[in-house]
């Protein structure tokens, strides 16, 4: 450890560091006593305390918990070294032993989590060759920083390129912001303290000129959203959704005491003290971060443009709705990411996880305004060579679908009619390809149906073409799950879709898909013969097809697993009430399969439920 020559400090510091792993306790205890005196030494030189701080992070690394008696003494040496050196690279070692600490020793390290945290706090900032300007219109236009002889960076590309080659003060920043997300994930228990005081910090620092430092500054605040996300895992749960205008204070649902945190409405019976707190603190952090995010969508570097965009969607899953007000800053960032040449494709894929999930919890009305930018983009994506966007696109077009057309009619305040051809058309592309990623086929498939389902009646003239290739995925075994699906999701469509081109040769194929060993096929196909029997309204369920899907349904009634009995004891109960006259052929069958089923002590629940609306069919018809 005393060499010279750093190739051999190196190595002799994880060579000690392992053996510390596997040494007894006396000498574990001496070997740390010896390390704290080196320390302690007055006037040994820096690169020597530089390469005992390591050290010590080494044993810590390796050996966990069996450190936690010698903190006391190592932090508050470290915490002075940090303070009072001027060498960056000592300071680096200090911030790196810190970070060690708080994850091999996380209990252990409470007691100094205030003082840690106030000098990482002061480091994340420290850059002494540069003046960051604080005014907004220059930030935007990216002449952000002046150097201390006062020339100034025209372009945030070149921020990179220093004019002191000597300047390690990126490397103490960066040790910072790994150390700041450090003590996010080992310390839950604090993140509303997190939030509040490290929360405004990185945002400011989102204007950091070294890359690799303003990385991991977005991981670590990304690490504070994904440990709110922890803390509220079900956000819907614990609010009522309204359409109101955005403030805060008490409000009163009927009995039920709320209180308002952006555009949700809490209820304060559902969510923990803990929980509000950090949700008002959150919304009122969300301005500034979108303004802060906003800016670095307006740089080159793929990366940082990355970052924004994984960020704002674990906002999203942290705060459904948390950009309700801001979306319209954001939509000439995800413009620019997915059209810009120099965009690949994990740039693609982020932005549309972004669009996926702010389509999905945002109330449409606020999204609409934008879809004549939105649409074209995500039309585009789907025809993406590369199967990995095109899939992402299938599953962001889900959402645009629903968007564009609500369940609510009230909701519903665009006209969608533009849209819906381009949208079709790029899908049905996909759909009829054959020489695709499994993953676009069934997507594809998936948003056929729900793209038939809620614009058919816009599409009626496209149906004699799209329907008959549905029929083809249906009769595909790697493809059939997915399109008994999408049929579903089309019969119980409020447009009332007429499937009539297809019906005759579905049905034999379902009674076929009733006899597979495929219990998911098995669910599917029976969730679809109750939607046509109760939903359908086109008729040709009473031909030779649906005779053969009743005799198949009393193999279907069995002990053995009463989640399939149950779907199809409902299933027959309906056919009873809608087509009598198929009943009788396969009757017999399954009352012997009924009667043995209602002898078994599993049968309860839903089963049994089922199982007495059976009887109360037949005898009512």
């Amino acid at each position: 450890l005393a060499s010279e020559r750093q190739a051999l400090r190196k190595r002799s510091v994880v060579a000690l560091g392992n053996l510390m792993a596997v040494s007894p306790p006396q000498l574990y205890a001496y070997t740390m006593k010896m390390l704290i005196k080196e320390l302690t030494t007055p006037n040994a030189s820096v690169s020597q305390v530089r390469t005992l701080v390591q050290t010590v992070q080494c044993v810590c690394k390796c050996t966990g918990s069996r450190f936690a008696p010698h903190l006391p003494l190592v932090v508050p040496l470290l915490v002075t070294f940090a303070v009072s050196t001027e060498d960056d690279e000592l300071r680096e070692s200090c911030i790196q032993a810190f970070e060690s600490f708080i994850f091999r020793c996380p209990k252990d390290i409470v007691p100094f989590v205030p003082e840690i945290g106030k000098v990482i706090s002061e480091f994340l900032k420290h850059d002494p060759n540069y003046t960051y300007d604080d005014d907004e219109s220059e930030v935007e236009e990216g002449a952000n920083m002046d150097t201390d002889g006062g020339d100034t960076e025209d372009d945030d590309d070149e921020t990179n390129e220093y004019s002191d080659d000597d300047d390690m003060s990126w490397k103490v920043r960066r040790a910072s912001a790994k150390c700041i997300e450090a003590l996010i994930l080992s310390h839950r228990e604090n993140i509303g303290d997190f939030l509040s005081k490290l929360g405004p910090l990185l945002i400011s620092r989102f204007k950091e000129r070294e890359d690799n430092v303003k990385w991991d500054i977005f991981h670590a605040y990304t690490a504070i959203l994904s440990q709110i996300r922890s803390l509220i895992p079900n956000f819907s749960s614990i609010t009522l959704q309204t359409d109101s205008e955005k403030g805060e204070g008490h409000e009163s649902c009927g009995d039920v005491e709320t209180v308002r945190i952006g555009g949700a409405v809490v209820l304060k019976s559902a969510a923990s003290h803990e929980q509000i707190a950090v949700l008002q603190a959150l919304d009122a952090q969300v301005p500034m971060l979108v303004k802060a995010i906003n800016r670095q969508l307006r740089t080159k570097t793929l990366k940082t443009k990355q970052c924004c965009f994984i960020l704002l969607t674990q906002l999203l899953r942290a705060y459904p709705g948390a950009l309700s007000d801001q979306l319209h800053l954001l939509v000439s960032g995800v413009a620019s990411a997915m059209s810009d040449r120099s965009s690949n494709t994990n740039m693609k894929i982020d932005t549309l996880s972004f669009l996926s999930v702010a389509l999905c919890s945002h109330p449409p009305e606020k999204l609409h305004p934008h879809m004549s930018i939105l649409v074209p983009l995500i039309v585009r994506a789907v025809s993406d060579s590369f199967y990995k966007v095109s899939a992402e696109a299938l599953t962001v077009t889900l959402s645009l679908i629903r968007v564009l057309r609500p369940s609510h009619p009230s909701a519903c305040l665009l006209d969608f009619t533009p849209f819906v051809s381009a949208i079709y058309d790029a899908v049905a592309d996909k759909l009829k390809a054959t020489d695709i990623d499994q993953e676009v086929k069934e997507k594809a498939i998936t948003s056929t149906g729900l793209l038939i389902a809620t614009f058919g009646d816009f599409l009626s003239d496209k149906l004699p073409a799209c329907l008959p290739i549905l029929l083809e995925r249906l009769r595909n075994e790697m493809t059939r799950l997915v399109t008994v699906k999408a049929l579903t999701t089309i019969v119980n469509s409020p447009l009332k879709i007429n499937l009539g081109a297809i019906l005759p040769d579905v049905l034999p194929l379902l009674a076929e898909f009733l006899r597979k060993n495929q219990r998911a096929l098995k669910i599917a196909t029976l969730g679809l013969l109750d939607s046509l029997t109760t939903k359908y309204a086109h008729g040709g369920l009473d031909g030779e097809g649906m005779q053969k899907i009743l005799a198949e349904t009393p193999a279907l009634v069995t002990e053995l697993d009463l989640q399939i009995s149950q779907l199809a004891l409902n299933f027959v109960a309906d056919m009873m009430g809608t087509h009598p006259k198929l009943i009788p052929e396969c009757l017999s069958k399954l009352l012997s399969a009924f009667v043995l089923l209602s002898q078994s002590s599993l049968l309860q629940g839903a089963t049994l439920t089922s199982a007495l609306n059976l009887l109360d069919a037949l005898m009512r018809n």
